[in-house]
């Protein structure tokens, strides 16, 4: 349940850009019969996006409270998380997969 709810999450978000996820955001504008440019996407989308990612994530954090709690993520190496994605992002940004 906790990654699916991850996932949930994940999706939620990436409504917050018109190319965040390839498929949900492209077909709405399709079934709606609109063409629609990523300014106008983040004039519409960018405060609903945002409070529904922030809502998710009290929901998130109200109903896994124990299990955030009692997970350790890191027994083998004993390095931080957040170091390990900064340094997963810098090591991207080095090879131009980010920009």
């Amino acid at each position: 349940m906790l990654h699916f709810s991850i996932f949930v999450a994940a999706a939620i978000t990436c409504m917050l850009f018109i190319n965040g996820d390839i498929i949900l955001n492209y077909s709405v504008t399709q079934f709606a019969g609109i063409s629609i440019g990523w300014a106008e996407w983040a004039k519409y989308m960018t405060v609903p996006s945002l409070m529904t990612t922030i809502l998710t994530g009290v929901a998130f954090i109200l109903v896994f409270r124990k299990k955030l709690k009692n997970s350790d993520t890191e027994p083998f190496h004993s390095i931080n998380s957040a170091i390990i994605a900064l340094l997963g992002a810098i090591a991207m940004f080095g090879f131009k997969i980010i920009g």
